[in-house]
């Protein structure tokens, strides 16, 4: 999925309707429970590249946590 991502164009996007956020929440739901389930089958903790991986992924998805939580408060509804 990485390989083939546009980053580029996925700042383009400025709004979504209804429909497209709870398709974001879903993906972000099933990242997470993906994430745990690996967790929790057990990692090679000794391994560093494991230790690399789970940790960028915690310290990744903490910056977007916190910067949707900074937008929110952007967001205004109607």
């Amino acid at each position: 999925m990485h390989a083939t991502a546009d980053w580029k164009a996925s700042w383009k996007v400025r709004a979504v309707d209804e429909l497209a956020w709870k398709e974001l929440l879903e993906g972000l739901r099933a990242e997470h429970a993906a994430l745990k389930d690996a967790v929790s089958r057990g990692l090679c903790w000794s391994d560093p590249m494991n230790l690399t991986g789970i940790f960028g992924q915690l310290a990744h998805g903490a910056w977007h946590l916190g910067a949707l939580r900074q937008a929110l408060g952007l967001v205004k509804v109607d």
